[in-house]
This record gives structure tokens, sequence and C-alpha cells, in this order.
């Protein structure tokens, strides 16, 4: 297992990552715990071996905090509408030399923590958001801004019966020219007869993604989704990524509610 994995299997934070109250899910519990574990399948760089991440992770929803696989939210300020939350996320992002022939000579990429803060506003057709994001380990020094309109993500609540709800969300997701740089980018150094040098620019990815929740039993949940992303030619201009401009992201979990 590569440090990426190891690092992933961790207590992290579930389900996706809006945070509301009960203005924002009516039918949330008012505090609720849960564990589970979360399988994500990425395959971006060429011949990858390493294309599944497995995390186990701590779930809370409450009034102001809550807790998913890969970020902690606290609001600040909720109504009826609209919701202000600082936001910390994970970015599992990164490879290490030996996960591709391509990789090899090339330094290691890490993934990140993030920190900013995020924007909601509800509709009548669905959840509206925006969140601004900055990297504070150190590791690809940049930021990300997304903003996203879909289903609300928490309505965990069960209601004794059988449960299963589809959400639709689609966005736009900007990163800066030093997330691009660090993830895809070669140096000098890393450059070989066959891996020319490469920098990465900043970069606006379309995306779009359908995710489906069941309640299987008064304690379990499972949920699935399948993400898909337009990548932008800074990212399939590298030659550590194939040439194609689809990137398909999925994940599959299963969580226990006490």
């Amino acid at each position: 297992m590569n440090t990426l994995s190891k690092k992933c299997l961790i207590l992290s934070v579930s389900t996706f990552i809006f945070v509301p109250k009960h203005s924002f899910a009516e039918d949330l519990f008012t505090e609720q715990w849960g564990l589970g574990v979360n399988a994500i399948r990425s395959s971006i760089y060429t011949e990858q071996k390493n294309k599944n991440i497995v995390l186990l992770h701590l779930e809370y929803r409450g009034e102001s905090l809550n807790i998913d696989s890969n970020s902690i939210s606290y609001s600040i300020y909720n109504n009826e509408q609209y919701n202000l939350e600082i936001l910390a996320k994970t970015l599992y992002y990164g490879y290490e030399h030996d996960d591709s022939p391509i990789l090899k000579g090339m330094g290691e990429r890490q993934s990140s923590l993030e920190v900013g803060g995020r924007a909601s506003l509800k509709t009548d057709y669905g959840l509206l958001s925006l969140h601004v994001l900055s990297d504070v380990l150190g590791n690809h020094k940049g930021q990300e801004i997304e903003i996203r309109f879909g289903e609300p993500f928490y309505t965990e609540k069960w209601n004794g019966g059988p449960e299963l709800t589809v959400g639709l969300s689609g966005g736009f997701r900007w990163q800066s020219k030093d997330v691009v740089d660090y993830y895809y980018g070669v140096k000098n150094s890393e450059a070989t007869p066959n891996r020319k040098k490469h920098q990465g620019n900043s970069a606006l990815i379309p995306f779009f993604g359908v995710e489906v929740k069941t309640r299987i039993a008064k304690h379990f949940s499972l949920k699935g989704g399948l993400m898909y992303e337009h990548l932008p030619s800074t990212i399939t201009q590298s030659p550590l990524t194939s040439s194609s401009d689809i990137e398909l992201r999925t994940h599959l979990g299963l969580s226990y509610w006490f």
C-alpha cells in the first residue's frame, strides 16, 4: 500500500461536502454520529496502478458542525435561505513514483488540506453553493474555487421504510496555477526524453455528477456516485496524463449510524 493510500486510511470527515442546518435538510437528526467506509476510484495518471482509495471515516451531523469523509464545516450563519460556513477539506490528489511507469523518477506529490469558506443559497430547484479554499499544508500552495448547483447533501433521517434518493449536481471548479502545476507539471530536474518538461496553468473544470443514496436498515445507509469532469488542455497535455479530456470518478460508501 503506498503512502497516499495509508494517509487515506484514517478517521476522516462523511457523505459529501455541504453542511446545512435543519432549514436546509428538514429531516436531519439534531445530532447524529456515524462510522463508515468509502471507496473512491480515479485514474487520471497514465497507466496508474493504484487507482483506488479506501477511507475509514467518522461522520457527524449537528446544528452547526458537520463532518464527512473529506471535510469538516462549521456554520456561522444560517436561515431558511442562506448558509455561510467555515470549511476544511482534504484534497485526495497526488502519487508516488512507483504508481506508474511514467512517474518513475518523479518526486512524490502529496494530498493536502484546504481551508476557506462556503456560501449557499436554497432555491425551489436545488442548492446553489460557492466555496473558496486555500492550501494550508504548503503542498500545492494554491487555491480552488467551486460553484455547484444540485440537491442538498444531507437527508440522513430514516422514515422506517425503504428509502431511495437520486440526486444530480453540476458546476465549475477553478484551480490555480500552483495546484495544476504541482499535480500535473514536470520540473526540469524530472524531465527525460520520454517525459518532457511541462508547466501547468490555472484550469477551469466543468463537472456533472449523479449520486444514489438508500437507507438499507435503521442504522445503515449506502451511497454511490459517478462524477464526470471535462479536463482542459493544461492537464491533458501533461506527459503524466492520458490525452483524454474526460475524467470519471466513482465512489461507493457504507455507513453505520448510532
